[in-house]
């Protein structure tokens, strides 16, 4: 799937009364007499001398030094570079894809990027090499002794070029704005983003009864509840696995679910089908429930195979799922189990769309963003979705806005603005998808 149907995504900034970014921000000025500043945490760096001397340059980035998680704050992770042990930044902790992690760290079943590992020698002090193949901190450890599986990846999947990750012995599609922090991947129209997912969240709603597949009259029986059309799809809670049944070659079953409207910006709602008939391949399409239009669709590659697929949304979002076989005959039928999750676009600063509630930063502080917008139909989400605002004030002299560590498949766009809104020079866009997006004022 093509990543980038809405156009290069926006990032807009208002000097002296509001300003804004996306991926990864930073606002310098200068005056004939002033120095250059160094380096603090998460500013963008070549070498460790461009960072205040008590942090060190790696993965591009200032970062603490650590021995062990413990030296870091705000429950961050002590993760090895190759060649330094660094707290992990926000931004380079959560992923989708391998490709959503700085190397060598790899996506885990968790959605966070951490070290690989066939030993416990392999880990930084302290932590432990889970059955996972990953580094983890006891603490984050349930009580069988693994991580929390939020999608079960195969770690090994390259999740790149616009395909999504492999998961398990299914298949997968994607579908949505979708987002990306700095050194994630992006998506609209068609595809998903990446990073920054929260935890789960139940949705409302009561579990609705299973519909095994009961031997019936020549087949199976019909259907406890029918759910057959979009009309009488069936709500299943957050998190909840769900029996059911295709009961012939023609039987169709919907389903619904819905992101928590406390969510910020939206998130992913993931949908998967599993423990599917060995007989049965099953097509399963996404919708959003205000229109008809399917989305996006994925089909399992061999009878009994797992689909996984998902789709980015607004709060508050109501999904539709459509499960049928992949092809019309009796044979292809059979029990399996359905099961939605909802992951939390989770970004500091939001709501910050408009220029009313632009995010104040600093000068020479970087702001770290994603591009993110969740369908509410199933037309791509606005231009206007993308857009992040933030605001400085500034001194007088020259000044530079930097838009970095975009996307490498993902064109960014600057524009400086005064108090007003009115532009003090045309926007600035990355020249090519990936490249750092810069505006410079006077």
């Amino acid at each position: 799937m093509k990543r980038k149907s809405v156009g290069e995504r926006i990032a807009r900034y208002g000097a002296a009364g509001a300003l804004a970014a996306a991926s990864s921000l930073a606002f310098g000025g200068c005056s004939a007499d002033s120095n250059a500043t160094k380096s603090r945490v998460a500013i963008g760096c070549t070498l460790s001398s461009d960072c205040d001397s008590s942090l060190v340059c790696t993965f591009g980035r200032c970062h603490v030094a650590c021995q062990t998680s413990k030296d870091c704050s705000g429950g961050g992770r002590c993760v090895y570079t190759g060649e330094d042990h660094v707290c992990q930044l926000e931004q380079e902790a959560e992923c989708l894809h391998n490709t959503d992690c700085v190397a060598p760290l790899a996506c885990a079943v968790d959605a966070k990027c951490r070290n690989q590992c066939n030993g416990d020698r392999d880990c930084v002090t302290g932590q432990k090499c889970v059955s996972s193949g990953v580094c983890a901190d006891p603490e984050e450890l349930g009580a069988d002794g693994n991580l929390k599986v939020v999608l079960a990846m195969d770690p090994h999947a390259p999740g790149a070029g616009g395909r999504p990750p492999e998961l398990d012995s299914g298949t997968s599609a994607n579908a949505g704005g979708g987002g990306a922090s700095s050194g994630g991947t992006t998506g609209s129209g068609g595809a998903s983003g990446a990073s920054g997912m929260g935890g789960t969240v139940g949705a409302g709603g009561a579990k609705p009864a299973a519909d095994p597949c009961e031997p019936g009259d020549g087949g199976f029986a019909r259907e406890a509840a029918p759910n057959d059309d979009r009309q009488h799809a069936t709500h299943i809670a957050i998190e909840d696995a769900t029996a059911a049944c295709i009961q012939n070659g023609a039987d169709l079953d919907w389903f619904e679910f819905s992101a928590p409207p406390t969510s910020v910006q939206g998130g992913f709602l993931v949908v998967r089908v599993s423990d599917v008939a060995p007989n049965a391949s099953l097509r399963v399409g996404l919708s959003t429930a205000a229109d008809s239009t399917e989305v996006v669709s994925a089909s399992s590659a061999s009878g009994g195979g797992d689909v996984t697929l998902w789709i980015a949304v607004s709060p508050g979002v109501t999904a539709r799922a459509e499960v049928a076989p992949a092809y019309g005959s009796d044979g292809n039928s059979g029990p399996y189990s359905i099961t939605a999750k909802f992951l939390d676009a989770v970004e500091a600063g939001e709501p910050n769309d408009t220029r009313s509630q632009a995010t104040d930063i600093a000068v020479g502080s970087a702001a770290s963003g994603r591009f993110f917008a969740g369908h509410r139909t199933s037309d791509n989400p606005p231009p206007a979705d993308w857009t992040d605002w933030y605001r400085v004030t500034l001194p007088a002299g020259t000044a530079v806005a930097t838009v970095g560590d975009v996307a490498p498949d993902t064109g960014a766009t600057v524009l400086v603005t005064d108090s007003t809104g009115a532009p003090l020079e045309a926007a600035s866009a990355s020249a090519t998808d990936g490249a750092d997006a810069v505006s410079s004022v006077t």
